[in-house]
């Protein structure tokens, strides 16, 4: 109910952000539909719900057995732990690597500092669709403007010479 209450207030031109607990990883028409707007981060293993299977075991084992519940994001937690554990030396000795794991993208560096960066995703029409980081996208707009910025400065100083 918030996104609502911002746009009667004249916000609607604001973003809107929200922490992972906004999103439980099963869309919900109706209890999503006033979530229109607001931009979240949170794992691949909750965004990408039809995505790829880490494996196919049966039982307790079998990673399905885990979505929607309270243990879904701890599930992904364990695989990528457990993934990321054979590849440590390489993720701390090569600064450039990363490991695209089920909780995000994970590096490491020379000290053993492990990094995640989450996955982005907006909501639009009860839908929630993957959208680029905040951060790209503002880069971007500030590139154009830069851009445009040197463009018009040049056109004005070329215009000025001309003018002499």
């Amino acid at each position: 109910m918030i996104n609502p209450q911002i746009d009667f207030l004249y916000g609607h031109d604001l973003p809107v952000f929200s922490t992972s607990h906004l999103y439980h990883g099963t869309q919900d028409r109706l209890t999503d539909l006033d979530l229109g707007g607001i931009i979240l981060g949170d794992m691949p293993w909750i965004l990408r719900s039809n995505g790829p299977r880490p494996f196919r075991a049966g039982g307790r084992n079998n990673p399905n057995t885990y979505r929607g519940t309270p243990l879904d994001r701890l599930f992904a937690l364990g695989m990528d732990a457990y993934a990321f554990s054979s590849r440590v030396i390489a993720l701390r000795t090569i600064p450039e690597a990363r490991y695209a794991g089920f909780s995000g993208q994970l590096s490491s560096d020379a000290n053993g500092v492990v990094r995640r960066k989450l996955m982005w995703a907006q909501f639009e029409n009860a839908k929630l669709l993957q959208s680029p980081s905040p951060m790209q996208v503002e880069m971007k707009e500030t590139l154009i403007s830069t851009v445009a910025t040197i463009v018009n400065q040049t056109r004005a100083a070329l215009g000025r010479k001309n003018c002499l």
